[in-house]
């Protein structure tokens, strides 16, 4: 079986960080070339890095996201005659963190899937929240797709890529290019499948029952990778406890993904609670209280434990219960030594923040940021 792996790079700061030289090391068990493919700029001593793992490195102007530099890829760097070479052809980006376990079992796995193309996750369809709470089709997720040679060397593969204008934003580039992929080839007859769902299939229901959440995936079902989004002070309790497993039960660094972690609070690009912001805003006040009681408020508070911060209790909009540390809006007097971290989803978020405004001084407020 040839492999070929085809990797889109993109840093704002031109940074390669260990992650990814974490990842490229670990897939040299299970692909016998690697293309990379610079989004955007990088640092002169930074891109060397990237040499240790190819000679084929490609860099061009950050116009299109993943979509636009797969395009160009195949419609300009690749003929035919190269493609044919090759068994399989794996698309992957930078960003999640992993293997947290062997890519040869992944593969394996897959392999004996009579399938076109299939990816570790696929989105199961309905209603997307963030894409303005469109119905979407399922569809494999694009950060990592395994496309075999009876579909990457048909014609119309070539033309998908010649059709695919280049998305202008990330909306654009999820619903023009990850999900319109997989809609796409299979109205052409095509099959894909996922590796996690291969998984659930063969695993006893009775451990599926919290499948979702990160942990369980890791633990029970072996998933290799975390994707860098999903590492989040909302999903402290969770992310602690897996970060908790791969150190006890796998040789991935995690000091690694602390460093990412770490650079992206840095750069302002952790949201939409940046740790770093979360600490400042706390050092002002005395006393921390958060707006809401929900999900969000438990991993936040337990994120504000493990930092030494004890928090003085829940404000919600009403009380239909009394219970000790809890008070509603209208009735809480703020102080000024006081300081109120809004605990919400952005859906929620949105139907209180101009009640908020109008009773707490914004700068006693941190508000999450959702852009």
């Amino acid at each position: 079986m040839k492999r070929c792996g085809i990797f889109i790079f993109f840093n704002e700061q031109g940074v390669v960080e260990r992650y990814i030289t974490v990842l490229l090391k670990s897939l040299e068990e299970v692909i016998d070339k690697l293309i990379i493919i610079i989004n955007g700029s990088i640092l002169p001593g930074e891109k060397t890095k990237l040499y240790n793992y190819s000679k084929d490195i490609y860099q061009r102007e950050n116009i299109g996201f993943d979509g636009g530099a797969y395009k160009d890829l195949f419609m300009y760097l690749l003929n035919n005659e190269e493609l044919a070479q090759w068994d399989e052809i794996l698309l992957f980006n930078d960003t999640f963190y992993g293997p947290f376990f062997p890519w040869c079992s992944t593969f394996s796995i897959m392999r004996k899937r009579t399938c076109d193309f299939w990816g570790l996750s696929s989105h199961l369809g309905g209603r997307e929240e963030f894409l303005g709470g469109e119905i979407v089709s399922p569809h494999v997720q694009s950060y990592f797709i395994v496309i075999k040679r009876r579909m990457f060397l048909q014609p119309m593969f070539y033309k998908f890529w010649s059709d695919l204008k280049y998305p202008k934003d990330y909306i654009n580039a999820v619903k023009h290019f990850e999900i319109y992929f997989t809609e796409y080839f299979i109205k052409l007859g095509f099959r894909y499948d996922s590796w996690i769902e291969v998984q659930k299939e063969n695993m006893d229901k009775n451990c599926l029952k919290n499948s979702y959440s990160i942990e369980s995936q890791v633990s029970k079902l072996h998933f290799p990778i975390i994707k860098r989004k999903m590492c989040m002070i909302q999903l402290y309790k969770d992310l602690k406890k897996t970060f908790h497993y791969i150190d006890i039960n796998t040789n991935y660094p995690l000091k690694v993904i602390y460093e990412d972690i770490n650079q992206r609070c840095i750069s302002g690009k952790m949201g939409p609670y940046n740790p770093k912001h979360v600490k400042i805003f706390c050092d002002k006040y005395s006393e921390i209280y958060l707006f809401g009681k929900g999900k969000y408020a438990e991993n936040i508070e337990q994120y504000l434990i493990d930092n030494g911060i004890i928090i003085c209790g829940y404000i919600v909009s009403k009380v239909d219960k009394k219970e000790s540390r809890l008070y509603e809006l209208g009735e809480f007097e703020v102080k000024s030594w006081q300081g109120i971290i809004v605990a919400l989803n952005q859906k929620n978020l949105k139907e209180v923040t101009e009640v908020i405004q109008k009773k707490i001084p914004s700068e006693q407020v941190f508000f999450p940021n959702y852009s």
